[in-house]
């Protein structure tokens, strides 16, 4: 049914039926109900029904929730558009690449939010979205979407520097299954100091359990090891009670050093050596450019943007024991 054909049967103009559709405040309550209803009863309503939610809206896919490090992450970027009049969605692709892809086409077509912010973008965006995407973390090789990233690099050498100054050769890594550009940020780190970096372990666990798996495959593989760098935080947090369990002490026996820098990092018993991914600076810079592709459709930043983490110095590193 048309516009035309709706007017008609409403005895009122096409141009009346389309302002109502929109939500214009110049067509009486009693004219929209009357339109409405006889649009429901042809069964096109929601063909022409155009008014919007009264906020902008920002889709967030993000990869888990049972993690501090993204549910900070999330707050921060929550309480940014808060303050912007802009509402956010959150959604989970759970690291499954095509879930990610599925997610942003949903966003974009069924929910019609303002903007998309994804986290670990290494596939180019579906055809046909027009929507403004902006990724935390990314192939730089994806040039038409605007990334930001941690330098995990320049962070794991300042945590490599750190213990070689300690003293420490002997050097471990100890990630899962989901942390490989950790990995291979420690094998460039270790190089670049002239280590050896065969002491590499990925557990199939995650979380604490993959700190304490870690642990015990180190243990049984090699023992003179004097320091751990740990993909993150959850994972140095199991190793360090997997250390104490075989007798061993923090940082007289075994320096560990973690990354993210959750916020429970400085408050343990020890607290935390850990490397800093410099993430509210991130998601700041992500949101910021989200909000200049909301205002301008033809907004590029024109390269992938790297931010610098740094190394927080607590309590679980100290000189490389004598033996």
């Amino acid at each position: 049914m048309t516009l035309k054909d709706l007017a008609m049967e409403a005895g009122v103009s096409v141009a009346t039926v389309s302002k109502a559709f929109k939500g214009a405040h110049d067509v009486g309550e009693e004219t929209k109900e009357r339109i409405y209803a006889i649009a429901k009863k042809h069964g096109c309503f929601h063909k022409y029904y155009k008014e919007r939610y009264e906020k902008k809206v920002v889709a967030v896919i993000c990869h888990e929730l049972n993690s501090a490090f993204y549910s900070a992450q999330l707050e921060h970027i929550k309480a940014y558009f808060a303050k912007r009049n802009t509402d956010v969605i959150i959604s989970t692709d759970d690291f499954d690449r095509n879930k990610q892809q599925e997610l942003i086409q949903f966003h974009s077509t069924l929910t019609k939010v303002d903007g998309i912010i994804t986290y670990g973008l290494y596939q180019p965006i579906p055809k046909g979205i027009e929507v403004p995407v902006v990724a935390i973390s990314g192939d730089r090789e994806l040039s038409h979407t605007d990334i930001v990233r941690p330098n995990h690099r320049k962070a794991m050498c300042s945590a490599i520097s750190h213990l070689k100054e300690l003293g420490h050769r002997h050097i471990a890594f100890i990630g899962e299954k989901l942390t490989s550009k950790y990995q291979r940020s420690f094998a460039y780190a270790m190089e670049q100091y002239g280590l050896t970096n065969d002491l590499q372990i990925i557990t199939g666990a995650r979380f604490e359990e993959a700190g304490l798996c870690g642990v015990e495959e180190l243990l049984a593989k090699e023992k003179n090891f004097t320091a751990i760098v740990c993909a993150y935080d959850y994972i140095a947090i199991g190793a360090i009670k997997a250390l104490k369990n075989h007798g061993l002490r923090v940082p007289e026996d075994v320096s560990v050093i973690g990354s993210d820098n959750i916020p429970t990092a400085g408050h343990l018993n020890k607290a935390l050596t850990t490397i800093d991914q410099a993430s509210p600076a991130i998601c700041d810079m992500a949101c910021s450019l989200l909000m200049k592709k909301m205002q301008n459709k033809y907004y590029c930043a024109g390269s992938t943007i790297e931010i610098e983490g740094s190394l927080i110095v607590r309590e679980t590193t100290g000189p490389c024991p004598k033996k």
